[in-house]
């Protein structure tokens, strides 16, 4: 079987003729260039080389040269091969040292009937060429020179893949455009923008696309043309003004424009952004005032019911009343507590944190809300890890996240076939878990952070404030603690996560 090496740089070529020669036996291998092609040789040892004329780097003809004069590999016969008939092209690569030459298309019987006759009878002598010792320090000097322009190609196409890379990692949108507009290149994030590239076509300039307002368009255009460069130019993607808004510098790189955009669209998001910031700077200043005014009948509420207290609960025995007015007293406690929660989520807490048992605060917490928690035939099942360790903790801002998770749960069980609410305590060497889980529908993925943002709610204006799982966030965050949420299509849950007390 006779090795054949194919120097040529369009794959698609490559194959053809390969496929021909295969078909007769012979084993085809393929260089892209001259260079390619003289250490492929040397490597290979072919029978016989086929040099395609246009190359890159290397004509064909200069390949053949700097074979004919290598030592190693000027016995191997050469034959030239190529789409473009030349008398010029013939001439110069048979005094090259080539033996035939070759036109494309090919006949396939005749091709390889050919070529293994030339490999039977290379034998034939060469001397003169590959002797002329100045033939073969000319071809010395262009291998050498050869060499350099390769590896300089190839530090040129490795600082184009980068320079390319970087453009395409660059959050402004990068064009290139030629001198008459028209889009020669764009990066990732004009990729990234879906309303240009549906408008995107190579028989449109970037001034179809993306409209100059009040501008005066052929007074940009002839500017741009005398290679000054444009500043802020503010820009509209056509068909979406109301979407992509931009600020476009133009500048010059030698006969191309480069042309950067800023979005600026975005700027009314952020305005709307501050003013949400106000809000929840103002939040502080009007917890304080409503909290202040609920303290105030409270404690005429509570200072009427000691005199109540006093006046009958020590003149009657009934042991149904006296029950009653321990109730009223806890829920009293407990509204105090809650404002006091509020208070803290405006300003930071006084209250110090002590070691807490995280069962006592679950238990707490559902003899207050009980009945709230378990309107419509909600079912509460508790597994709660008995020998649980302490926590450290501000008791009371404890039981309101605990309290608001629950009535999250509650609100997210509403409408659903045996509505179940599960609490779960348990531990590990070094933590201590809370886990609410409910049968309700599935938080979306996208929803899991932005249920703690304030304000943020899935609910009717009239069923919540969005404040409640921020409540719960803020707590677990003074707490140096941790929540987590998972939800699927069969249960959601919120699972906190606190650091054991070392005492």
């Amino acid at each position: 079987m006779y090795k054949i090496l194919y120097v040529e740089d369009n794959f698609e070529n490559y194959k053809l003729v390969e496929f021909v020669l295969s078909k007769k036996g012979f084993q085809v291998f393929n260089a892209i260039d001259g260079i390619d092609a003289i250490d492929k040789a040397k490597q290979l040892m072919p029978d016989l080389i086929i040099m395609d004329i246009n190359l890159p780097n290397l004509m064909g003809y200069e390949a053949t040269t700097m074979i004919k004069s290598d030592e190693e590999l000027k016995h191997i016969p050469v034959v030239a091969l190529t789409a473009a008939f030349s008398d010029e092209y013939k001439e110069l690569a048979l005094n090259a040292g080539c033996c035939e030459y070759f036109t494309k298309p090919i006949d396939p019987i005749s091709f390889s009937e050919t070529l293994k006759e030339i490999i039977e009878n290379s034998h034939q002598n060469f001397t003169e060429i590959q002797n002329n010792p100045i033939q073969r320090e000319i071809s010395k000097s262009l291998e050498e020179k050869a060499r350099k322009i390769l590896k300089l190609n190839k530090e040129i196409a490795r600082y184009e893949n980068k320079l390319e890379k970087i453009l395409s990692n660059i959050t402004d949108i990068i064009f290139l455009l030629n001198n008459e507009f028209y889009i020669k290149f764009y990066n990732n994030s004009a990729l990234n923008n879906k309303n240009f590239v549906d408008q995107y076509s190579e028989n449109k300039t970037f001034f179809d696309i993306f409209d100059v307002g009040s501008e005066d368009l052929s007074k940009i255009k002839t500017i741009l043309k005398n290679k000054k460069n444009i500043y802020n130019l503010q820009l509209i993607l056509k068909n979406y003004s109301q979407y992509d808004i931009f600020l476009c510098t133009f500048s010059h790189l030698d006969d191309e424009i480069v042309a950067s955009l800023r979005p600026i669209s975005g700027e009314s998001e952020i305005k709307d952004k501050i003013i949400h910031l106000e809000k929840l700077a103002s939040v502080g200043q009007v917890t304080a005032g409503v909290i202040h005014e609920i303290n105030n009948p409270l404690t005429a509420l509570k200072t009427y019911f000691e005199i109540l207290k006093i006046k009958y609960l020590n003149q009657n025995d009934n042991e149904d009343l006296k029950n009653i007015v321990s109730r009223i007293e806890h829920g009293f406690g407990k509204i105090e507590n809650l404002s006091k929660t509020l208070l803290s989520f405006a300003k930071p807490s006084t209250e110090k944190k002590y070691p807490t048992n995280i069962n006592s605060v679950v238990r707490d917490v559902i003899e207050f809300g009980e009945y709230e928690l378990k309107r419509g035939s909600v079912n509460i099942i508790f597994n709660l890890y008995e020998n649980i360790s302490y926590i450290n903790a501000v008791k009371s801002q404890i039981e309101q996240a605990v309290l608001n998770i629950l009535i999250n749960a509650h609100h997210a069980v509403k409408g659903v076939q045996n509505p179940q609410i599960i609490v779960t305590t348990y531990e590990d060497d070094d933590n201590v878990y809370l886990s609410i889980k409910n049968n309700g529908p599935k938080i979306p993925d996208e929803l899991k952070e932005k249920i703690f943002e304030p304000f943020f709610t899935t609910k009717k204006d009239s069923e919540g404030t969005g404040l409640g799982l921020a409540i719960v966030r803020q707590i677990i965050n003074k707490h140096s603690a941790e929540i987590e949420v998972f939800s699927d299509e069969n249960i959601t849950e919120f699972v906190m996560k606190f650091q054991k007390h070392k005492g």
